[in-house]
């Protein structure tokens, strides 16, 4: 993409578009990693096979409501989001496309959730689907309608690898909320929903101030997001997914193997983690984006441009490792307040970093921004379980 678009108004509407249908898919395979691995790990969970198909049913009611209100959002407001007539043509020509992709991949949420919950971790590797599908149409037709059909493409191929292996649990939907395990995820669900849709959106407040700032903020600031999301979402993406059930299960245990100082040294260690990558990224910027970027329509300028928005947005690898592990914790011991509250302290921070620079907005701050409230959350969520006593008194 980089090689075809460089930093520009094709990159910078694509770059809106999907950042607005991937939020809600995001926000529900973090909310059904946390509330449902859980609650299927219970043994206290009564007939799983029947309440994994309402919440089959409940899922497929859910990705049709947030489709309708994506597509009502840009035909009547987003797709004029922008004083750039070119750039709300191209708006107007791929947010079509995404209306499928969003009910797709909603499903595939939660098909990778069920296969997380009986311990199979394939689903990672079928999340390859919408970027390898992506990169081969752009590299076969070069134009910007080929990227958002290559991100759909992709996620119809995810959702049939993701279904073929979760028949044998899920077969069928079942539209109904008879289930008890319904009353388990109530305790949570409005919790965890307030601080996760409060921390993913300060995305979108990101995507709207950059989409106001000059043309190529949108694109320079996702390409420096998407090298670092590579480090971020490996160690996310081996926290959630091997830590959570693994502290799940050993909670339940009668001798309880996890305390402060298993959480402690996990915490210090990936915080060691992230400094290293920190360090040498930081160093290597210039470098890194010049090989993983420099061809094609990418120029020298957009590599200093990239760079330096790297070099800031790896600052919160420490504070974004660490933080990971402690919520890991705080979700198997289902503190789901802690977690909304974390989700209101990060919000709080972002909000009141952008008060404090309102008069010089520009890429820069909005990274910076970013790495402000992950240290703040992180810090919050420690000093939380360094003096609460009671969360290992249970």
């Amino acid at each position: 993409m980089a090689s075809k678009f460089g930093v520009g108004t094709e990159i910078d509407s694509y770059t809106f578009v999907f950042s607005l249908a991937n939020w809600p898919i995001s926000l529900a395979l973090s909310l059904l990693t946390v509330l449902l691995i859980p609650i299927l790990n219970d043994k206290d969970t009564n007939d799983k096979d029947n309440f994994l198909k309402e919440i089959f049913g409940s899922i497929i009611y859910t990705s049709a409501t947030v489709s309708l209100v994506f597509f009502l959002y840009f035909y009547f407001y987003g797709k004029n989001y922008n004083a750039s007539n070119e750039i709300n043509n191209i708006v107007k020509e791929i947010y079509p496309i995404y209306i499928p992709y969003i009910f797709i991949s909603l499903l595939a949420a939660f098909f990778s959730t069920v296969m997380m919950a009986h311990g199979d971790n394939k689903n990672s590797l079928f999340e390859s689907c919408v970027p390898i599908a992506t990169l081969m149409l752009t590299a076969l037709f070069s134009t910007y309608l080929a990227v958002s059909y290559g991100v759909l493409l992709g996620a119809v191929f995810q959702f049939i690898l993701l279904y073929t292996f979760v028949s044998k649990f899920v077969i069928y939907p079942r539209f109904s909320f008879r289930n008890s395990g319904w009353k388990k995820i109530k305790l949570g669900a409005f919790t965890l929903i307030v601080g996760q849709v409060l921390i993913s959106s300060t995305t979108i407040i990101d995507q709207l101030i950059a989409s106001n700032l000059y043309t190529g903020s949108l694109s320079s600031i996702s390409y420096a997001t998407k090298v670092s999301s590579i480090f971020m979402v490996i160690v996310s993406l081996a926290i959630t997914r091997a830590m959570l059930p693994i502290i799940s299960k050993s909670i339940a245990l009668p001798n309880n193997p996890v305390d402060k100082a298993y959480i402690l040294k996990w915490c210090l260690g990936l915080f060691f983690l992230g400094g290293i990558i920190t360090t040498v990224c930081w160093i290597f910027s210039y470098e890194i984006i010049e090989i993983i970027y420099f061809r094609g329509e990418f120029s020298e300028n957009d590599i200093v441009l990239v760079s330096k928005l790297l070099s800031i947005s790896v600052l919160q690898f420490p504070f974004y490792f660490s933080a990971m592990v402690l919520v890991c914790f705080y979700n198997a011991k289902r503190m789901y307040k802690v977690i909304m509250f974390s989700g209101v302290v990060g919000f709080i921070a972002k909000l009141s970093f952008y008060y404090i620079n309102r008069a010089s907005f520009n890429s820069e701050l909005i990274m910076l921004s970013t790495v402000f409230m992950y240290i703040t959350t992180f810090l919050f969520l420690l000093i939380l379980l360094i003096f609460k006593r009671e969360l290992f008194d249970e």
